[in-house]
């Protein structure tokens, strides 16, 4: 896991760099950026519909509601993340979290799990992830925009 992090942020970075020295000005600062963003946001798309083979029907036997606050001027507003622990057939997913609250205590789960632990489980109605691929799309949509586009060269006073 170390190894493909370090190997996925030195791309992420290589790419911004090369980004930049081969589009050079203010749209590449801001392309490279942009290049940089779409990238990672494709990464969290891969994880997201990354294959999850199994399904386990869990039972909740605690929740745990968390909020988080942030301070200043500002600030975004408050988010809470529930901890829902698990007990599945087999002991694995042994606890699942989400921004909302998917059952309660004593209550089921049907939980999409890889049994080869490679990603995170997912409640099994997650639906398909629109909002990542379309900022995804967006954003390396804009970085290319931004790379194809040759401001037009001005013609100054002829001497």
């Amino acid at each position: 896991m170390t190894v493909a992090v370090g190997f996925g942020a030195v791309l992420v970075v290589g790419a911004g760099v090369g980004y930049l020295r081969l589009v050079g000005g203010s749209a590449g600062v801001f392309g490279a950026i942009l290049l940089a963003l779409g990238l990672l946001t494709a990464v969290a798309l891969a994880d997201r519909t990354a294959a999850r083979g199994e399904v386990a029907d869990c039972v909740v036997s605690e929740l745990h509601e968390k909020t988080d606050v942030s301070l200043g001027e500002g600030e975004p507003p408050p988010r809470t993340v529930y901890r829902h622990v698990l007990s599945c057939p087999g002991g694995y997913p042994s606890e699942l979290k989400d921004d909302r609250q998917l059952a309660p205590k004593g209550g089921r789960i049907r939980v999409a799990y890889d049994p080869g632990r490679r990603v995170s489980p997912e409640p099994e109605d997650a639906g398909p992830p629109w909002a990542p691929l379309l900022l995804a799309l967006g954003l390396l949509g804009g970085s290319t925009a931004l790379a194809a586009h040759r401001p037009t060269r001005q013609e100054g006073p002829r001497p």
